[in-house]
């Protein structure tokens, strides 16, 4: 457990990113909470600064990160080895991870 800034209380819950993504989650989550009320726009802020931090090259097969912030919610996410972070901050939930989009990775279903 750790104190962050505006004495937020941080855990996290799993994470499979190296330290120095974890901090930037942890930095950017609580920034996020100090400047946004709604979770949407906690999620949209936590989304464009990783978004900033760590661009996409522009490939189909690079990825691009994800936010999802709440209370209480079932998930189920694919994602990019080492790029997956559960935050606890206060009372909320933070689930930063980065996915790619391929059209190679869908099955079409026959017709």
């Amino acid at each position: 457990m750790a104190v962050a800034p505006k004495d937020h209380k941080v855990e996290i819950v799993l994470s499979y990113m190296d330290d120095e993504h974890e901090k930037a989650a942890i930095e950017v989550a609580c920034l996020s909470f100090d400047k946004h009320t709604q979770y949407k726009d906690v999620a949209q802020h936590i989304k464009r600064e990783y978004d900033k931090r760590y661009p996409s090259s522009g490939k189909a097969t690079d990825g691009v990160y994800h936010a999802v912030v709440g209370k209480h919610f079932g998930a189920s996410f694919s994602h990019e080895t080492a790029f997956y972070i559960h935050l606890k901050i206060d009372l909320h939930n933070v689930i930063i991870f980065k996915s790619k989009d391929s059209p190679f990775d869908v099955e079409t279903p026959p017709m």
